[in-house]
């Protein structure tokens, strides 16, 4: 489930990358993984 939410979240996120761009981007880069996992709607 968590890792639907993560791919689901990075498709949204912006730019043209492709998504297994957006994953390795997210991989190497904290600030990046950070700034996805901010776009989650609080519950």
């Amino acid at each position: 489930m968590i890792r639907r939410v993560l791919v689901s979240l990075l498709r949204r996120a912006p730019g043209k990358e492709t998504l297994p761009s957006k994953i390795l981007k997210a991989a190497w880069d904290e600030d990046y993984l950070l700034k996805i996992l901010q776009a989650i709607p609080e519950a």
